[in-house]
């Protein structure tokens, strides 16, 4: 009995210093999953203090996350408290091995990924507007992490998201396939939205040029400044005008 007792112990201790690996939260990846919402299935917790390491955070969150499923995607507006997220994922039945996580809020500052595997390990990803845009896993405007997860295997996943905007997050799990063939048809869609802005900046330059009316000046300063705006907000001028200036990157938006 004494024996049993020190097995039950070393294993609880074990068991705390790895994390947990189930909750209410879980993502079960089946054979027709290639693209999965995961923006309800995160459980949080407000580092009000940005005191706590991944360390403390995976020992201590059973008792001080909040695991009520929201109704929509977790929004908790403009604050400077960095917030931490939590899912587990098995990869049941999947169609891919190659995974990409993706958030669709492309303007968060910085978005740190813990891959926590079932053996402990810990593996660390980093994105967001104010860091280089070469640390994404796919070259994307939008913030995203790529991870391999083989087939009966299952990760926990732990996200701090730190931002001066609002922290928002809509998160959709992609098998990496899946998500090169939407990239493909969301980039095609954005050309045509962007070329549409170009012609009619040009259009009405034109016109400028031919009757010097100023009004018509000030409306192509307009549609290019808007444009400029939507461009940045999209992720796409981060991704294809300053890839290397996350410090302007940040502040764009303000300016435009």
């Amino acid at each position: 009995s004494v024996f049993l007792a020190i097995c039950l112990l070393i294993g609880s201790g074990l068991a705390v210093a790895k994390g947990p690996m189930t909750d209410s939260h879980a993502v079960v990846l089946q054979s027709e999953d290639e693209r999965v919402d995961i923006s309800r299935d995160l459980a949080y917790f407000e580092d009000a203090d940005a005191q706590f390491t991944i360390d403390q955070i995976i020992t201590r969150w059973p008792s001080i996350a909040n695991f009520d499923k929201p109704r929509e995607v977790h929004n908790f507006g403009f604050t400077d408290s960095p917030y931490w997220f939590h899912t587990v994922v098995q990869n049941t039945n999947g169609p891919s091995t190659d995974w990409v996580l993706e958030s669709v809020y492309s303007i968060t500052d910085r978005m740190d990924l813990y891959l926590v595997r079932e053996n402990g390990g810990i593996e660390r990803y980093k994105a967001g507007d104010s860091v280089a845009f070469d640390s994404r896993g796919r070259n994307h405007h939008n913030i995203n992490f790529r991870f391999d997860l083989q087939r009966g295997e299952q990760v926990a996943l732990y996200l701090r998201v730190e931002t001066t905007g609002a922290v928002q997050m809509p998160l959709v799990l992609w098998a990496n396939e899946a998500f090169t063939e939407a990239d493909h048809q969301e980039r095609f869609l954005l050309g045509m939205y962007y070329g549409l802005l170009l012609c009619m900046a040009v259009f009405n330059l034109l016109i400028f040029m031919g009757t010097r009316d100023t009004n018509y000046l000030w409306y192509v300063s307009f549609i290019v400044f808007f444009g400029l705006l939507q461009f940045t907000v999209n992720g796409l001028a981060f991704e294809h005008l300053w890839p290397n200036q996350p410090w302007w990157n940040n502040r764009a938006i303000s300016v435009f």
